[in-house]
């Protein structure tokens, strides 16, 4: 038997993907935006909707550039956390005791405990209404935490 429901957002399994910037005063900001995933694969691109209201959406129109840091099991109350509160109201990274680290190649933290952290440089807004824009960023690096004898299979896969 199927299900019929009226249009809504749903997609599930929803991505974590916990998006880093630097406001214009240079303080690292994360949050976590579930609506996000792959874009283009030449160029390699990601995209991510976010809503006018939060502090990512004005820091990376004003830096140019974000990352998308994928935590492990072990923070899953911290990837919970960033997506509760504002940026604005505090200071996530001290909240949460996580480690904002300067990312090697855009103008963007990344979180030094995450596994897996993509940089990029934006490339396009696009505005669906008066509230939500889609940010698409090209990738640029991925930086991925892993053993010497995964390496070699890494270094196979992750070439853009």
């Amino acid at each position: 038997m199927k299900l019929f429901l009226p249009a809504q957002t749903i997609l599930l399994p929803s991505p974590v993907l916990i998006i880093g910037t630097y406001g214009s005063d240079g303080r690292p900001n994360i949050m976590n935006a579930s609506w996000g995933g792959i874009a283009s694969s030449k160029p390699p691109c990601i995209s991510v909707s976010l809503r006018e209201a939060t502090l990512t959406y004005h820091n990376i129109k004003q830096a140019g550039a974000f990352t998308v840091n994928i935590p492990s099991e072990k923070y899953f109350k911290e990837a919970d956390f960033v997506g509760m509160v504002s940026g604005r109201d505090c200071d996530k990274f001290k909240q949460t005791g996580l480690t904002p680290e300067k990312s090697k190649l855009v103008n963007a933290p990344i979180v030094k405990e995450f596994p897996y952290s993509l940089e990029c440089n934006l490339v396009r807004q696009i505005d669906l209404g008066p509230l939500n824009a889609i940010w698409s960023g090209r990738l640029i690096l991925a930086c991925i935490q892993c053993s010497l004898e995964k390496l070699s299979e890494w270094s196979l896969i992750a070439r853009f």
